[in-house]
């Protein structure tokens, strides 16, 4: 192995160590959304150290060929140390604003949608709801007009009727009301 190879492979593995603390922070960052959730708390972590071992290996694998020295993992190591002591401080900063810019955008777009598609259709809902009632209240209106000739006469017979013939169809009439009300209950 050459020495530019050795160079460069000590140069990309002290990124991948600074790339590997920018990516642990932001896990870290997010894991109070998981965090209650046992099972899956630990299959992210899994699958976050698989991932960040591919990466590192991919990028070793480019460089020089995957081959595994000692000082390969110094340099992991010293990249982590660099990202730790040198840009953490500076990363949490950009990774907050970053993360309040984006829940801003994702809650402009969620009143954006509230207002725009949400609010219409409940209010065609109630506007069909509210014209609705107004035309079966038109229909019991025009029943009712139709129905009072109709009903005048029937009350017109009626003072007509005998007083026995008036209270045996008064006793009918509330006889059919109480099961009426026990059918209701």
């Amino acid at each position: 192995m050459t020495l530019s190879t050795q160079f460069l492979t000590i140069l990309s593995m002290v990124g991948t160590g600074v790339f590997l603390g920018t990516s642990h922070e932001t896990l870290r960052r997010f894991e109070r959304l998981w965090l209650s959730v046992g099972l899956f708390r630990y299959t992210v972590e899994i699958l976050f150290w698989l991932t960040q071992a591919i990466i590192a290996y991919l990028v070793l694998f480019l460089v020089n060929e995957g081959v595994i020295r000692i000082y390969v993992l110094l340099a992991l190591l010293l990249g982590y140390a660099m990202y730790q002591s040198l840009f953490a401080w500076w990363y949490k900063r950009v990774l907050d604003r970053v993360i309040d810019i984006g829940s801003r955008v994702i809650r402009l777009l969620l009143k954006t949608v509230q207002l725009i598609v949400i609010k219409p259709i409940i209010g065609i809902v109630l506007f069909v709801w509210f014209c609705v009632r107004k035309i079966v209240q038109l229909i019991m209106l025009v029943i009712r007009i139709l129905l009072w000739p109709i009903m005048m006469i029937i009350t017109l017979f009626y003072r007509l009727l005998p007083k026995q013939v008036k209270h045996f169809v008064q006793s009918f009439y509330h006889f059919i009301q109480r099961i009426w009300k026990k059918d209701e209950t």
